[in-house]
């Protein structure tokens, strides 16, 4: 089920190191991941007047580039592709997709789930699962309306913005490169495979301010007064972002006490959003689909032994994976031209 009219293409750079590498192989999908790699190399650290101050290779300590970086959409597509009869692929197992309608009411019977539509459509399922990222509507219709936010979402006082924009051969090239400004705000570019583009995330420290529910015309005015002044690439940055898609969140870690209830499941973000702070969000991600798939195969009779199991082969993994070092985020955005190095 996808919201969105057609599959998603879209995205930032994503990476899959660790075990969810070993289950990609599992899945089928290793080969084609690492046919679809980003251009990245490295991380350099950059100062206003867009010298480097610092340089991280691949996979070194203190670089955000893992081995395997590809796109969010180059993997949804992936995944499409081997589960949908296409012209580039055969799919080993069909599904169904469903795209430009979403949830919006689910009543748990004995042996399936009525689920209606916001089409108006109806239909009954065996079971569901939300992995809708970390505000998940379907998390809160599964858990019957109740309030989360407080026990679920831990906010971590940062907000995030991701949109793509034209390479600029110029000064653009194959390392992702972090900009510090005062004020707490942090500006990313980093290279994709495409060679005519580039994807950009700002960030910056503050208290909650529903930016994230503005629309798109209202956010980018945000975001440019934001980074009036900020030096380096921003007025470049900021002028190309306004005939870009923007995404743009405040920052939660996702911390549920259960991973589901009833018939229903929760997957990725939507069980434990670890944040783009850890990097580990698409990599628990797969290894969280790679499981639960393997013991909903092995309990065929029992969602519920499954969903068990689930929990209980993944969780410590997860907490592990979820930690974020003391200090952080204000370590990463700091405040004044002594602590951004200039």
């Amino acid at each position: 089920m996808e919201r969105a009219p057609e599959l998603r293409l879209g995205g930032q750079n994503i990476d899959i190191e660790g075990p969810a590498q070993e289950a990609a192989d599992l899945m089928g999908i290793g080969d084609g991941i690492r046919e679809h790699r980003t251009a990245e190399e490295g991380l350099e650290f950059i100062g206003p007047d867009g010298s480097v101050s610092a340089s991280f290779p691949m996979n070194s300590t203190g670089s955000m580039t893992k081995e395997l970086e590809i796109l969010r959409g180059d993997l949804s597509k992936i995944l499409y592709d081997k589960t949908t009869s296409t012209a580039e692929s055969e799919c080993e197992c069909e599904c169904e997709y469903i795209f430009g309608d979403y949830v919006v009411a689910l009543e748990e019977k004995e042996e399936q789930v009525a689920v209606t539509f916001e089409s108006g459509k109806k239909r009954n399922f065996d079971l569901i699962v939300a992995a809708d990222g970390s505000r998940s509507k379907t998390r809160e219709l599964l858990f019957g309306g109740e309030d989360l936010d407080e026990a679920v979402l831990k906010p971590l006082g940062l907000y995030i913005g991701f949109f793509t924009i034209p390479k600029c051969n110029k000064t653009d090239n194959n390392m992702a490169r972090w900009y510090n400004s005062t004020g707490s705000r942090v500006m990313v570019l980093r290279p994709d495979r495409l060679g005519t583009t580039i994807r950009a995330f700002v960030a910056f420290m503050s208290p909650p301010k529903s930016y994230e529910r503005l629309p798109p015309n209202e956010l980018k005015k945000v975001l440019t007064e934001i980074y009036k002044d900020a030096g380096w690439e921003t007025d470049r940055v900021m002028k190309e972002m306004r005939e870009a898609d923007v995404y743009c969140d405040y920052v939660c870690q996702v911390k549920s006490a259960r991973w589901s209830i009833g018939r229903g499941v929760f997957l990725g973000d939507a069980a434990w959003s670890p944040t783009p702070l850890t990097g580990q969000g698409s990599s628990l991600a797969v290894v969280g689909a790679y499981v639960l798939a393997g013991e909903l195969c092995k309990h065929p009779h029992s969602h519920r032994d499954a969903f068990e199991s689930y929990e209980a082969i993944l969780r410590e993994h997860v907490e592990t994976s979820q930690w974020i070092p003391p200090g952080l985020p204000g370590i990463m955005f700091p405040s004044t031209s002594m602590g951004c190095g200039s």
